[in-house]
């Protein structure tokens, strides 16, 4: 669509060469100043016509963002297509182009999480500008800022600032640890730390991977000596993986729902459930995190497929699961 407005830009252009020279008299300078000549473009049919179409055009292509399913509205299911997309499912790929709600040039599960807030009222893509938010005032210049010393390196004292740590040992030092992965190339290592969630990428070299075959697993102390031999590898990347957590006002809007309903949405069981009496409920995955889902219903007894028939009483964030980890 963005080509036929430009086509149609570009036949107006045209058009206005064969017209202006057209005229059989040279208006007098107080036309020009007046907008004579440009007035009578301005009237003319065709000029209407090349307006009002691209203006169509330009607010039929504003109505479609979001409209993942194509359904002409946004709603949750826009949202629910977007999980289904990502998660594998067939989606028309003409009705996913209008699924990059955020405007970031890619369809994510952040597109999703995007257009669920935009539902809950908190968050609009033609509001949120980057110019309005706090954090990206010129004004708040770290280099302003007498307490970081440009003379300083950091590489040597990162003090609390999780981004410039070079050492898994710095990291472990902050505490909130959530777990940790490793193989013989790489140690993935999460944490809490500031109401923010961290992943960690370190390079594990063949010293390192030797030093841990090398360890007692039923030594005491185990633990402690692991985490001081992989400390010493050097951190390839720090994620902060905070903005992926589907916020609870979002989550909320999946209560009452079921358990089927609730995994066409794109959450997936990880196969972590339970019933102590009262109330049943599973651990479900949803991108890169781990949700507790608890279930109205009281059953007598349960297998894998159970919670397809259940209702969600109430659904919250739980943390890192194995997928947080990448491997």
């Amino acid at each position: 669509m963005k080509k036929r407005v430009i086509s149609l830009i570009l036949a107006a252009v045209m058009l206005t060469s064969v017209i202006v020279p057209a005229v059989s008299a040279a208006p007098a300078e107080s036309e020009y100043l007046t907008g004579g000549i440009v007035q009578q473009i301005m009237d003319s049919e065709w000029y209407q016509l090349v307006f009002n179409t691209a203006k169509t055009l330009i607010e039929k292509i504003k109505a479609g963002l979001g409209d993942a399913d194509g359904d002409g509205a946004l709603t949750i299911l826009d949202a629910t297509a977007i999980q289904r997309w990502l998660a594998g499912f067939t989606v028309p790929q003409w009705i996913m182009r209008f699924a990059d709600f955020d405007g970031d040039g890619a369809v994510t599960i952040l597109d999703a999480t995007a257009i669920q807030r935009y539902l809950a009222g908190l968050f609009c893509p033609q509001q949120d500008d980057p110019a309005d938010d706090p954090a990206d005032d010129p004004a708040d210049d770290p280099a302003d800022d007498p307490a970081q010393d440009p003379s300083e390196d950091p590489a040597e004292d990162p003090g609390d600032d999780v981004t410039k740590m070079t050492k898994l040992s710095q990291v472990f030092a902050l505490g909130g640890r959530d777990g940790a992965m490793y193989d013989d190339t790489r140690y993935v290592y999460v944490f809490t730390y500031s109401d923010h969630i961290y992943r960690v990428n370190a390079a594990l070299t063949p010293a390192i991977v030797q030093q841990i075959n090398d360890l007692d697993l039923f030594d005491d102390d185990y633990a402690e000596k692991m985490d001081a031999i992989v400390g010493e590898a050097s951190i390839v990347s720090i994620e902060d993986l905070t903005d992926q957590i589907i916020a609870q006002s979002l989550l909320d809007v999946y209560v009452g729902m079921t358990g089927q309903q609730l995994t066409a949405s794109g959450f997936v069981p990880t196969g972590s459930c339970g019933f102590d009496g009262e109330h049943f409920d599973c651990d479900m995955s949803f991108g890169i995190f781990a949700y507790n889902v608890v279930f109205s219903e009281k059953i007598d007894s349960y297998d894998d497929d159970t919670y397809k028939s259940l209702t969600v009483a109430s659904i919250t964030f739980a943390g890192a699961y194995e997928g947080t980890y990448g491997f």
